[in-house]
Formats: structure tokens, sequence, C-alpha cells
């Protein structure tokens, strides 16, 4: 019978350390993804805008040289990019992020900024007509564009680029991304958000009860701790590991040179580790004080239990 219920305990504690795990992962979240201000903080102390602003002008510069002579392309490319410049990508993600914060936590019921990039288009069709005197008259001619007539040109390339008037957050999130649909995972994200800390607290309410019921409540309180203890734990190390273990990766030639092989991926991950590091610290932190308070209900109740036993010796 002994065996048995501690065969019991230990899969309450297993189900407790897996709650654990998710009740962290929602604290975590909650320090990141569901919050404006990491991504306000992320865009300041960072390399994700200049990741963002470099991997566009080498696929503009690639559209363009497919288009164009090489020269005239780098023309374009580099006009492109002092309108489209790192501020006014690290302007706009806020604008993308503080939406989609919004409708995570179901403060909107779906995303619904706009960016406007009328203003832009008109200063880029400004900035190419003036950047255009560089390019040979000659080359222009063989292109079959007037020298004389810069601005129609300039009216032209802006045109061939695939720039709206308007993008919506919506169309944004349509869009597939390196880890596939981001309008899906941002709609699970919204259930998870809702749900997260109820359904832990609900479980940790319920194996702790049960607990109790087979082994009383010192008993209950040192289980319930130590596997909050090695939750933690366990969710510490697994966040260490994670920031050092991909880098490895991708100086061994592991992964592929992408995002996640990039400066931007390892600035970014270290800055959200260090943002969520604590809250494994303080869910181990927890779990000590629980085991002390079952350590000590334990000995209150033994030593209740010996001076009743002496008093009824006498």
């Amino acid at each position: 019978m002994k065996s048995f219920k501690i065969i019991l305990l230990a899969a309450i504690s297993l189900v407790l350390v897996a709650a654990g795990w998710i009740y962290q992962a929602g604290l975590s979240a909650g320090q990141t993804v569901f919050s404006s201000t990491y991504y306000h903080e992320a865009v300041a102390e960072t390399e994700l805008t200049s990741y963002i602003h470099e991997v566009a002008q080498d696929r503009l510069m690639e559209e363009m040289s497919a288009e164009m002579p090489d020269n005239m392309a780098m023309v374009v490319t580099r006009v492109f990019l002092t309108v489209f410049d790192e501020q006014w990508v690290g302007e706009k993600l806020l604008v993308v992020s503080d939406d989609v914060v919004l409708y995570i936590t179901g403060e909107q019921p779906a995303p619904r900024a706009v960016i406007d990039l009328r203003e832009e288009k008109e200063q880029l069709g400004k900035n190419l007509e003036l950047a255009l005197t560089v390019i040979p008259g000659q080359i222009l001619s063989m292109l079959g564009f007037d020298p004389q007539e810069l601005d129609d040109l300039a009216v032209a390339l802006v045109e061939q680029m695939p720039l709206p008037d308007l993008i919506t957050v919506q169309d944004l999130l349509a869009m597939n991304s390196l880890n596939g649909d981001l309008a899906s995972l941002l709609n699970m994200a919204r259930h998870y958000h809702s749900y997260y800390l109820y359904v832990s607290f609900a479980v940790f309410i319920l194996m702790l009860f049960a607990a109790y019921r087979l082994a009383g409540i010192p008993a209950a309180l040192k289980w319930f701790g130590a596997s909050a203890v090695i939750s933690g734990a366990c969710f510490y190390i697994a966040m260490q590991a994670g920031r050092f273990v991909l880098p490895t990766m991708f100086e061994l030639g592991m992964v592929d040179e992408s995002f996640y092989g990039s400066e931007a991926y390892i600035s970014v991950m270290n800055f959200s580790v260090e943002r969520m590091l604590h809250i494994p610290a303080y869910y181990t932190l927890f779990g000590i004080l629980v085991v002390l308070a079952g350590l000590l209900t334990g000995s209150f109740y033994f030593n209740r239990a010996k001076v009743k036993s002496g008093a009824e010796n006498e």
C-alpha cells in the first residue's frame, strides 16, 4: 500500500512539473510576446531592425539587378533604403507589434493598424529623380527612357516596386514567414493567453489536494514544493541552454545561414532570455519555501502528537 502511494505521489509530481513548465512559459510570454514594452526595448537594444534593413537591401538589389544593369540597380536600392531607413523600419515594427499585442491580449477583436506608404512613395520618386542623374544617358537610352525625362523614369521605377499605398497588419500577418502562418500562430497565442493561468492554477490545486488525501498536509507540501523546484530548475537550464546551443550549432555548420544563424537572432534571444530568467529563479525559490513549509508543518504535527501522547501516558 505504501509503495502504491509513492507511485501515485510520483505521478502527481510529474503532472506538477509539467504544469509548472506551462505556468512559467505563460509568465515568460507575458514578459515578452504579450508585452508592448518588450518590443520597444528589443528594437532599441538588439540588432533586429538592422537585420531587417539588410535583408531588404539584399532582396531589393537582387530583384532590381534582374530587371536592369547593376549600377542602376545599386542606385535604386540605395535611394530606396534612404527613404525606408532603419528608423522607419523600427517605427513601423512597433506599430505592428503594438497592434498585435492588443489583439493577442484580447483588447481588440482583430488587428487594425494600417501603414500608409503614400508619403514615402512620393519621397522615393523625388529622390530617385535626383539620383538618376548619375546614370549615364546612354544606359538610360538603352533601357528605353529619355534622359531628359527623369521624372517619368522615377515614376516608372516606383510603380515597378511592390509597394501598395496602404498595408494593413492583417495583410502582413497573413503572409507566410519562416515559422509558417503567423495569423494562425497568433490566434493560438490569443487563446493560450486567455487560459494558461487558470488551467495551471486548477492543476496545482487539484494535485495538491490529491497529494493531501494520499499523504497528509506535510507530505503534500513537500512533494508539491519539490516538484516546483525541479520544474523551475529544468526551465532555467533549458532557457540557458537555448541561448548557447543554437549559436554553437550555427558555428559548426549544423544550421543554415538564416535569421536563426544571424547576429540579430542571437541578440534578440539573449535579450529575451535575460528578460525571463527571473521567472524560473523565483519559481524555484517558491518551491524551496513550500518544502520548508512542509518540513515545519511536519515538525509541528510531530511535536503536537508527542505532547498529546505524553499527556495520555500521564
